[in-house]
């Protein structure tokens, strides 16, 4: 063999081990992601759940702060107290007796 030919095929041997080594490896990485690969994406869904729940919580929370705020701004009612009981049942009476008047 001629030094050119030498040369070549030490120059192909050595692309053949070079390509080799670098799929082997590059399919033991592919192998090691693939196993982890499910535990990943179940963290991470696991971690979008829990991101959403808290976003919802705050969400609700906010809801309810402005509720609370418009309720303060609304006018109050007076008191229900035991005299506007007494006047709203006899104005129930009036009403069943103009009825009963006219019933007869």
């Amino acid at each position: 063999m001629t030094t050119s030919e030498t040369l070549l095929k030490a120059v192909f041997n050595r692309l053949k081990i070079r390509i080799d080594k670098n799929v082997t490896s590059s399919v033991s990485e592919a192998s090691d992601f693939l196993k982890v690969a499910p535990g990943r994406i179940k963290k991470e869904w696991d971690l979008f759940k829990e991101e959403i729940i808290e976003e919802a919580d705050r969400i609700n929370d906010r809801q309810s702060e402005e509720k609370n705020i418009r309720a303060d701004t609304l006018p109050k009612k007076p008191p229900n107290t035991l005299q506007n009981k007494i006047n709203k049942i006899r104005k129930e009476i009036g009403k069943l007796s103009i009825q009963i008047e006219e019933f007869n």
